[in-house]
């Protein structure tokens, strides 16, 4: 959505046309100008204080002496009041509602907004009641054209700080034009005031005063001048009011594209991080793939928020398990070697890919059953490793990197135990009743723990059911899968023509299972109960 959006899809002066991104848009501009719209009316009330009300306090004798009634000062004051009022008012709203629960919800983001918008059209309402009463009243002071100069540096001062206020422009627009309307239009023209700046009042004014004191040429040519100077006062509030609407429109457009580049920032962030976990899963499920789920829940733990590479050492946890009940099964083809030998080599791993794809099926229609590996013809399935369990098998051996240590071969180790005859390893153990500790320190990879627990601790903590468990299960899957495979195998068709024949081997006994290595580790099998079934 953000990609697509450019200037031209901008509703006009109403902002986005798609509503929902307005409406998230006027929140999040209303959260950013908290500071802005809190100073514009502590301004407006300094603006309403002076000049009008300083200026009414300050020439109060002056009105006085001028024969001003009772009624011209009670409606001035009341008006400055009021104006002083709305201006507290909306800044005291404006500043709870940024410090409300409902506002830090976003559930009345856009609020602030429309006090704003009353405010202003209050003040104009209260303004217009005053100025057109008292519209002729300063003309004694300031000529035919007072009111001109009373809008220009009176009425019309609190709406310079729609400057930097930071409205949306629709209501800046608003504010202004109902103001142009009301206070240059609309009273004037009532009140008879634009007829004072024609030609025609211009020169009735001029005809009351001494000649010598405002005109030193033709009267036509006085007229001009005095209509002029006049009307500039309303001139520069109409150019006042087209300055502040440009701004506006200007700040307003570059405040939209700076919404949606965060927006797209943000989204872009998000897209990233969805797009992290992703990759962590795809990358989780490949462990799960190739490795069972013991030892790839293990990987993943220890792993977690390093690089990709799987150090198994350098990761100081479980890598081997001794299992004393595994069947392992070996299948290789017969005529393997002559067959390759006669055959493309993409030919012959087009064909392995179509066997071994079907072997993989049998493998997945059985819970038991782990694929260990294929090596050239040969494939290796194993059951009773207990893959599906999340405790740790009978008689685990837990190997742990205590600190890898940064010796050349020139510095290895090489000191005799005397109950492992090892010239490798140095090693010291105790036993007691429930484990069996031994620590060895291996030259060339550093310092290892092995904690062998006893088989008389580990059937303690088993549950019934466990012990109980039937250990022929574990062979008679594998010996299924062996028949499963002899069959398919009868459907498949080397690529020398020849019928696909098998050999298949079957062993149960004790065993040991880690990941062996630090590069591409694999989950292998180690034993004579592995050489037996081979």
């Amino acid at each position: 959505q953000m990609d697509g959006l450019s200037p031209s899809e901008y509703c006009g002066a109403l902002g986005f046309k798609d509503r929902s991104l307005e409406r998230e848009y006027l929140k999040w501009q209303a959260r950013t100008s908290e500071s802005r719209l809190l100073l514009s009316y502590v301004f407006c009330l300094v603006l309403s204080i002076f000049p009008d009300l300083v200026y009414m306090l300050v020439n109060l004798d002056f009105f006085q002496e001028a024969s001003y009634t009772d009624d011209f000062f009670v409606k001035n004051f009341t008006t400055i009041l009021c104006n002083i009022f709305v201006f507290a008012v909306g800044f005291g709203s404006t500043f709870t509602v940024f410090r409300s629960k409902a506002f830090a919800k976003k559930s009345c983001a856009c609020v602030p907004f429309v006090i704003a918008e009353f405010v202003f059209i209050a003040y104009t309402c209260i303004e217009s009641f005053r100025f057109a009463y008292s519209i002729n009243n300063f003309d004694n002071v300031f000529g035919v054209a007072a009111w001109a100069i009373f809008l220009a540096f009176g009425i019309l001062m609190p709406y310079t700080v729609l400057f930097f206020m930071h409205l949306p422009f629709v209501l800046t627009l608003e504010i202004l034009l109902l103001a142009l309307t009301m206070f240059v239009v609309v009273i004037p023209l009532v009140m008879g005031s634009w007829d004072k700046v024609s030609n025609q009042g211009v020169f009735r004014y001029l005809m009351t005063l001494p000649q010598d004191r405002y005109c030193y040429m033709n009267a036509e040519q006085c007229v001009n001048v005095f209509q002029v100077t006049y009307i500039t006062p309303v001139v520069c509030i109409c150019i006042e009011a087209a300055m502040i609407v440009i701004v506006s429109f200007i700040v307003d457009r570059a405040s939209r594209e700076a919404f949606k580049n965060k927006k797209i920032i943000q989204f872009l962030a998000e897209q990233k991080e969805r797009s992290l976990e992703t990759q962590k899963e795809d990358q989780e499920e490949l462990l799960y793939t190739i490795f069972p789920k013991v030892i790839a829940r293990d990987l993943i733990k220890h792993n977690h928020g390093n690089s990709s590479k799987l150090d198994v050492l350098a990761l100081g946890r479980t890598v081997a398990r001794m299992h004393e009940r595994v069947t392992i099964l070996f299948t290789d083809i017969v005529g393997f070697t002559e067959m390759s030998q006669m055959s493309a080599p993409f030919e012959v791993m087009h064909f392995l890919h179509s066997l071994f794809t079907a072997f993989d099926d049998f493998v997945d229609m059985d819970s038991q059953l782990w694929k260990v590996e294929t090596v050239g013809d040969a494939f290796m399935v194993a059951s009773g490793l207990g893959i599906l369990e999340d405790e740790e098998a009978d008689d685990a051996v837990t190997v742990e990197v205590v600190s890898p240590p940064d010796v050349s071969e020139d510095s290895m180790e090489y000191s005799t135990d005397s109950r492992s005859g090892d010239p490798y390893i140095s090693s010291a153990m105790e036993d007691s009743s429930e484990s069996y500790y031994s620590s060895l320190r291996y030259g060339r990879t550093g310092t290892f723990k092995l904690n062998h627990r006893s088989r008389s601790h580990v059937d303690d903590h088993k549950s019934p059911d466990h012990q109980c468990e039937d250990p022929c299960s574990d062979a008679t899957v594998v010996i299924d899968f062996g028949i499963s495979a002899l069959e398919e195998a009868r459907h498949q068709r080397m690529p020398n023509g020849e019928p696909c024949q098998i050999r298949v081997g079957v062993h149960s006994g004790p065993v040991c299972s880690g990941v062996v290595g630090r590069r591409m580790p694999r989950f292998c099998l180690y034993g004579d109960t592995v050489n037996t079934a081979s």
